[in-house]
């Protein structure tokens, strides 16, 4: 995303899946130009623009999903650890549980 100012408002073009906004640079509920609400809910505003959050935000054997705008990292099904860091798989019982009960 980034920022024209024309006629005293700012327009923020986001992607070319997103839209052209504009809003007033006295507008307290949006903070400016730089905000989340402008991007899809699968997107965050970084540095100005709209973009995935994810790439390179989790550990490995992790996957990021974005819900309104807000990163969370979890282990795969049948992983367990810090999602941030590494995930492994379930080990004995718990893997077997895992693997033919969905547990």
């Amino acid at each position: 995303m980034y920022i024209h100012h024309f006629n005293y408002s700012i327009f923020c073009i986001v992607s070319e899946k997103s839209y052209f906004t504009s809003i007033s640079p006295n507008d307290r509920k949006y903070g400016g130009s730089n905000n989340d609400t402008e991007c899809l809910n699968s997107e965050k505003c970084i540095g100005k623009r709209c973009m995935d959050p994810c790439p390179g935000l989790c550990g490995i054997d992790a996957i990021c999903k974005v819900i309104k705008h807000t990163m969370t990292c979890s282990c795969f099904k049948c992983y367990e650890g810090n999602p941030y860091i590494r995930c492994t798989p379930y080990l004995g019982l718990k893997r077997w549980m895992c693997k033919y009960f969905g547990i």
